[in-house]
C-alpha cells in the first residue's frame, strides 16, 4: 500500500453527514445480525479484556459466512472487549506515513485553535514552553 501525495485539497469541505449505511453489505449476515440483535444494545462505557489478534485471523472471522463467528466477535466488543489488530498495515505504509508526518511537523508552524466547525487543520507542540496549558 502506498501513500500518494494528492493535489486536491478537501480544506474548504465541510463534512455535514455521513451516511455509514451506504457501506453495508445489506445481503450479509454481518448486516443482519446487526440489524436484529446489535443495533438495539447499548455500547459498552468500559473495557473488559483486550485480544491480540492478527490481522488475517480477523479477517477470516469478521468475512466468515458462519453467523457463530460473526456472533463471537460482536458479543465480545459489546461486552466492552477490545482487539489489538496486529498488521493491519505494511512495513512501507508505516515508514512513509512516519516520513509524511516528520515532514509535515517540520514544515508547518505550531498553532492552536478552539475547537468548532470550520476550524482549519493543525497541531499543536507540547513542550516545557507550553506545558502549563494543558
Amino acid at each position: 500500500m502506498n501513500i500518494k501525495e494528492t493535489s486536491k485539497t478537501y480544506k474548504d469541505k465541510k463534512i455535514e453527514k455521513i451516511d455509514i449505511n451506504q457501506y453495508f453489505d445489506t445481503n450479509g449476515n454481518f448486516y443482519k445480525l446487526w440489524k436484529n440483535k446489535y443495533s438495539k444494545l447499548e455500547y459498552p462505557i468500559y473495557i473488559n479484556k483486550l485480544f491480540e489478534i492478527e490481522y488475517e485471523d480477523f479477517k477470516k472471522l469478521a468475512i466468515s459466512e458462519e453467523v457463530s463467528d460473526l456472533e463471537k466477535i460482536l458479543d465480545s466488543l459489546f461486552s466492552g472487549d477490545v482487539f489489538l489488530i496486529k498488521n493491519v498495515f505494511s512495513h512501507d505504509f508505516i515508514n512513509q506515513l512516519k516520513k509524511i508526518s516528520v515532514e509535515l511537523a517540520m514544515n508547518t508552524d505550531s498553532t492552536f485553535h478552539k475547537v468548532y466547525n470550520g476550524v482549519p487543520n493543525f497541531r499543536r507542540e507540547i513542550n516545557n514552553e507550553n506545558n502549563q496549558k494543558y
